[in-house]
């Protein structure tokens, strides 16, 4: 008989097993979650402080030291001029700055298929053949072609595992061969086609850049050379030249060749480019920018127009007259007119990093097929699939991320190396040689496997085996091939055994094994001896904290910080591509500032009583109260529950499912079927009430009662729309979609390319008839699925390391580097750094979120006009008329002062006043819920708004806003009463009687709501929205005004206006303070220009 368990120990005994789970979970939680990520959060704060406004500090603190050093005389025409040079320096590097972010643009954004330069040094541009080829590269068809052949190619790879690869070795070879021929040939026509090198191969001219805090005294002399030619092209053409204006800039660049030619780059009202020989002025040539098509914008040489004022010298004359002859020397004309100021042609294969990465995969292809019994090549074939990555833009945006962040990366690893260098001498100092032990198996018979951990046991000292007591390595030694003298795979016998052992401890996969290790080494030749020197514990502890906490930490930190850097420079986010940014941002505007339909009070008694009870203020704390009671009750739920907590858990479901029939029933009743289901978390709660009930009867058998049963947990998502918290939160997870897409495509690409590696070198180890733990029959690299799950176990750091000690033991010595190198950097690549980038994107959209929460408060008198939209867009469709639309501006205020006393500039042409501000929070209290009741907003007085004509269009000619003709339903805002029936449609109660508004509809010229959110909130913050272009049907809502109104002559007149204005207002702010500066630091007049230096003194080309 089976003895019988009093019941009280049981409950006894899961009372204290359920104390331990709580202890280790929450003793896990707070060490792993929050105290390890703590190192993180200070990390990322510490980094977050270094600023360009700081490195700025700091450039300006260091070269006022250097002119001190160099000028220590404290006159006051030296103070001037160290502060000119200081102010000079900060203006430079935000011009430089600027211009990389500009030159980055343009470099994405310019016209990458055009033909430029020498191909192969044998086809020039106009070469028929090439021009041919260009056409055939270019065409959709051709690249859409290759790239389905690298998908084609990449399954290919998939299937090329051991046991295919051996059954069907001369198909895949030969698909092998095809593609690669055929890539070549792309890489080839690619080369006709757009030329192989950015750099000219036989270039008469070499170009340089002269530093500018190296070549100072040249930048000076150079920019009063620059300002006493443009006295000269503005006397000659003030129609272009404003010398008042173009002679306050600054010198950015200047570049010189060894033929002697040398091109000033001048920042002011125009950019400016002087080509100087041997002190002589060659060509000018000005930026000629296009505000339609940015692609358009270039560099045209500067000639004069028109005749030229009388009295202007005849020296003057005849330099103005050379200038404007074109160059002769292409070259030098190509170097001046690019847009890097350089000779290079941008569009040549190898001049894009993505074309060298795809031209490196396929040489190593070439390379495979010649050597096709080099192990190291045949794993090279899994790179190929990042052909696929380089030509999708969401993985080429993290890729190229994460390459900016490697220099960074590698200078933590190089740091944080000193101290792991350390930490290993320290490690060989304590326990070189003494993690041996000795190893016995009972049973041994000869032809055994022996190295088959799993059968053998590790003795200690002072165990017994057979009548010896085993001590030493000469007691083990007695027992031959029944025991043997084994060392541990992770030890401290030499500095690189050290290190990877440091590198082990640190991934924190089965640390303490290596610790305990540590802790029971027992001297050189001495089996270990359990618990002997328990200090040595302290040192593992180090460890962790340094190479652990800190270092691994830190390379996160780094990468992540770098992606903060790459934010500020793009003006977003660096894991997402411009369209995905845009996308984002109008989802958070559109979300915060959407349109709320308008609840209409129904007529009806008995809808009166339903309407009353769904809008009583304790209904939906109810339903809140019931969703988190049903929710605790489907987590009372368990295995092997008794039958009276079943029941009783079953007639609670049954009440639950009556509370949430019931509340949908009200809502329908109270506000009609249309608005109801026009809610989409309705139709949400709408559909779960209707699967519990239909899971009430048992209409599909057992199974299909419990598939339905499983909608319940749908319930508990309720929460997120009845809890603002929880809403926040979902919508912080579906903005971050897109960033965590990209990372989650990248990080495919490199377990694809790991995977296909692994299969070629651990592919053909096979399993041994036993393993050391559970299922290690699966972790394998036989096939492709079971790559990837291997992979996966190692990429979640889930005890990676009894999968690397199984490669470790069961691979060939001579190769087992491999594994070394396989191993390590899929756990840096796919794990460190990968799998942390979601925390990265988690980290970037909390910020943003401050940021984006910064911006919406600028944005008050968008909220106010999306209120007084709401007062005619009720059922909100999104489109009104262009009339009302024009009411919506009367009725929006024009700018306020906060509290701070700043002006707030709004879209509106109201003015506004402190009294409204009180009225404003009472109409945005009843949005901030959730709904509006129409009654309450038509009550309100709206102020009214006389202006003329002119005022409207001009303001109207400011918004750039597109309107289109269609039919409207929008409701005048005239005070009348709305209602809605039963059925949801918007009816309208006046003195003619009761009429639907649809049926009252016409066509007329309509303003689109997100378009015109997106508009005015440009106009009034600067938010990375695209405005859509004009189309066929559709035209500008001031051309629409002035046709209308017949306004078509003034319409003309301030489109002029307004392009004078922009022309007058395009000074830079930073080029007006570099120039006068010479004002504000209290000095009469300039000094002298420099004397141009000797030749020998020119600082040699960098």
């Amino acid at each position: 008989p089976i003895p019988c368990v009093p019941w009280q120990s049981q409950t006894s005994g899961h009372i204290h097993e359920r104390k331990a789970v709580v202890s280790t979970q929450s003793t896990w939680v707070v060490g792993s979650f929050l105290i390890l990520n703590l190192f993180v959060a200070i990390l990322l704060s510490r980094m977050g402080d270094e600023d360009e406004t700081k490195w700025a500090q700091e450039a300006a603190l260091m070269k006022a030291m250097a002119l001190n050093k160099e000028n220590p005389a404290s006159l006051e025409e030296n103070l001037y001029d160290k502060q000119r040079r200081i102010v000079e320096l900060l203006e430079r590097r935000a011009f430089i700055q600027d211009e990389e972010r500009n030159r980055r643009k343009m470099k994405s954004s310019r016209n990458k298929m055009q033909i430029d330069g020498l191909a192969l040094g044998v086809f020039p541009p106009e070469n028929k053949f090439r021009i041919a080829v260009h056409k055939l590269v270019k065409n959709p068809i051709f690249e859409g072609t290759i790239d389905f052949l690298i998908f084609v190619n990449c399954i290919f790879l998939a299937l090329d595992d051991q046991e295919r690869g051996k059954k069907h070795e001369d198909l895949f070879f030969l698909s092998d061969l095809v593609f690669i021929i055929i890539f070549v040939i792309e890489m080839i026509l690619k080369m006709i086609a757009l030329g192989m090198w950015s750099a000219p191969l036989f270039a008469n001219e070499r170009w340089g850049t002269l530093d500018a805090d190296d070549n100072s005294k040249e930048y000076d002399y150079w920019k009063e050379k620059v300002k006493e030619k443009i006295t000269v092209l503005g006397t000659v053409d003030p129609f272009q030249i404003n010398v008042n204006i173009h002679t306050k800039g600054i010198v950015t660049q200047l570049k010189r060749s060894n033929k002697g030619h040398l091109l000033v780059e001048w920042w002011t009202l125009h950019k400016l480019r002087f080509l100087f020989k041997d002190q002589l002025l060659m060509a000018v040539f000005k930026h000629v920018e296009d505000e339609q098509d940015e692609n358009n914008s270039g560099w045209s040489q500067w000639t004069s127009q028109g005749d030229p004022p009388a009295g202007v010298p005849s020296s003057y004359l005849e330099e103005s007259e050379r200038l404007s002859r074109p160059l002769e020397d292409e070259d030098v004309n190509k170097v001046c007119c690019s847009w890097d100021m350089s000779n290079r042609s941008h569009n040549a294969y190898m001049s894009s990093n993505w074309n060298r990465l795809d031209g490196f995969v396929v040489l190593v292809s070439v390379l495979g097929a010649f050597f096709p019994n080099l192990t190291m090549f045949r794993a090279f074939r899994a790179i190929r699939p990042l052909r696929i990555a380089v030509r999708i833009d969401q993985v080429k945006v993290v890729l190229g991320a994460l390459v900016r962040a490697v220099p960074a990366m590698l200078n933590v690893m190089v740091f944080c190396f000193s101290f792991w260098f350390v930490l290993g001498i320290l490690g060989t100092t304590f326990f070189m040689g003494q993690f041996r032990s000795c190893h016995c198996k009972e049973g041994y018979e000869e032809g055994d496997q022996q190295n088959d951990p799993g059968a053998y046991e590790k003795l200690y000292y002072g165990d017994t085996w057979g009548d010896k007591e085993m001590k030493t390595r000469e007691d083990c030694r007695e027992f031959p091939g029944e025991c043997e003298w084994r060392d541990e795979w992770f030890n401290f016998n030499d500095i690189f055994q050290a290190i990877h052992s440091l590198f082990v401890l640190a991934t924190m996969s089965n640390w303490n094994e290596i610790m305990y290790n540590g802790v029971d080494a027992n001297g050189m030749d001495n089996l270990p001896k359990v618990d002997n020197t328990f200090l040595y514990s302290i040192y593992f502890i180090i460890i962790i904290i340094v190479c652990a906490f800190f270092s691994l930490n830190l390379i996160v930190s780094v990468v992540v910080d770098n992606f903060n850097r790459i934010k500020d420079e793009n003006d977003g986010s660096a894991l997402r591509t411009e369209t995905q940014e845009r996308w984002v941002q109008l989802r958070r505007l559109t979300d915060r500032m959407g349109l709320v339909r308008v609840l209409h009070q129904p007529e009806e008694n008995w809808r009166l009583v339903a309407y009353r009870i769904v809008e009583y203020y304790f209904f939906d704390p109810f339903i809140l109260g019931c969703i988190i009671l049903n929710t605790m009750m489907m987590c009372i739920e368990h295995y092997g529950i008794s039958e009276e907590l079943n029941i009783m858990l079953k007639i609670f479901d049954y009440i639950f499912i009556a509370i949430f029939t019931v509340e949908a029933i009200l809502k329908i009743t109270a506000y009609g079927w249309g608005q109801y289901w026009a809610d989409n978390w309705n139709k949400f709660d709408f559909i779960i009430v209707l699967v519990g009930l239909v899971s009430l009867f048992d209409l599909f058998g057992g199974a299909g009662v419990n598939v339905l049963r499983l909608f319940r947990v749908g319930r508990v998502l309720r929460l997120i729309n009845k809890a603002q918290t929880l809403k926040t939160l979902f919508l912080t997870l579906l903005y971050s979609i897109p960033s965590l897409w990209n990372i989650g495509l990248l990080l495919f690409v490199i377990f694809f390319i790991y995977a296909i590696v692994g299969m070629e070198l651990f592919g053909d180890i096979e399993t041994p008839d036993t393993w050391f733990e559970q299922h290690d029959e699966k972790v394998t690299f036989l096939d492709f699925t079971l790559a990837l799950n291997v992979l996966y176990r190692v990429g979640s750091g889930d005890g990676w390391t009894s999968v690397y000690i199984r490669y470790l033991r069961d691979i060939d010595f001579s190769k087992i580097y491999q594994v070394y190198i396989y191993f390590m950097t899929f756990f840096v690549v796919g794990s460190l750094v990968m799998i942390n980038l979601f925390i990265a994107v988690i980290l970037d959209l909390f910020d943003e979120e401050q940021r984006n929460q910064e911006k919406m408060n600028k944005l008050w008198a968008v909220k106010e006009w999306t209120r007084v939209w709401m007062l005619y867009d009720t059922n909100a469709d999104g489109w009104i008329s262009v009339k009302n639309f024009i009411e919506t501006l009367k009725r929006t205020p024009a700018s306020k002062k906060d509290e701070n006393g700043e002006e707030l500039g709004g879209p509106g042409l109201m003015s506004w006043n402190e009294d409204d501000d009180i009225l404003q929070l009472k109409r945005s209290s009843s949005i901030s819920r959730g709904h509006v009741t129409s009654d309450k907003q038509q009550s309100e007085s709206e102020k009214e708004v006389n202006l003329s004509k002119r005022q409207i269009l001009e303001h109207l000619l400011k918004l750039n806003l597109l309107v289109e003709l269609r039919v409207d339903h929008d409701t005048p805002y005239d005070g009348t009463v709305q209602k809605v029936d039963i059925w949801g449609r918007t009816q309208k109660s006046d003195a003619g009687g009761i009429r639907d508004v649809e049926s009252s509809s016409s066509m007329n010229w309509c303003v689109e709501y997100t378009h015109a959110l997106v508009v005015l909130s440009t106009r009034v913050t600067q938010i990375n929205l695209e405005i859509p272009e004009l189309k066929r049907d559709q035209k500008y809502i001031s051309q629409w005004y002035a046709e209308t109104y017949g306004l078509q002559k003034l319409y003309e007149e301030l489109i002029t206006e307004d392009a004078r204005r922009a022309q007058n207002e395009r000074l830079l702010p930073s080029v007006l303070a570099a120039s006068s500066s010479e004002e504000m630091m209290g000095t009469s007049s300039p000094p002298e220009p420099p004397s141009k230096p000797a030749e020998t003194e020119l600082v040699p080309i960098r």
